[in-house]
């Protein structure tokens, strides 16, 4: 299933848009806003995604939206060295309880951003890493939440 999901993966985010900023804050001495700062989401070395994955939680919306593959791809390619990121990608979409609104809404800005192209194969990507771990703490529930997001917005635009 790997050479399948890396293909889904890159045809999903292969038109996504170059970000206009990097990180949500001052990047002027920040090694992941010099490591990305014009780069393309293709063709990073895994262990260098793994040293940066602090900007995966700083990213400005339209950073997440337009790396997050090359994390994935790592994950695929390179599970030992990509080590911890598999995780936080999981993470990250999985709904919590009693999260602030702030937090709420510094999620729901990223999610917003993703084509339904590209919903899809951040749920496949999880569903993968879930089977692939034999369980993940938070992977259902990210997935359920991805799928429900979907769900709303085809509803919303169908209206």
């Amino acid at each position: 299933m790997s050479a399948e999901l890396i293909n889904k993966i890159e045809s999903a985010f292969k038109n996504t848009p170059k970000p206009t900023g990097l990180l949500s804050r001052n990047p002027s001495e920040d090694a992941p806003a010099n490591y990305f700062s014009g780069r393309s989401w293709q063709g990073h070395k895994t262990t260098d995604l793994r040293q940066h994955l602090d900007a995966f939680y700083e990213f400005e919306p339209e950073a997440f939206r337009y790396y997050l593959p090359a994390f994935m791809l790592a994950d695929l390619t390179d599970p030992i060295d990509a080590d911890i990121i598999g995780e936080a990608i999981v993470w990250f979409f999985t709904p919590r309880e009693n999260v602030r609104l702030i937090d709420k809404e510094y999620i729901h800005n990223r999610i917003s951003l993703f084509s339904q192209q590209e919903l899809a194969a951040i749920v496949a990507f999880i569903t993968w890493f879930d089977i692939e771990c034999e369980g993940v703490f938070g992977a259902k529930q990210a997935i359920e939440y991805l799928e429900t997001f979907v769900r709303s917005t085809q509803e919303n635009n169908q209206t």
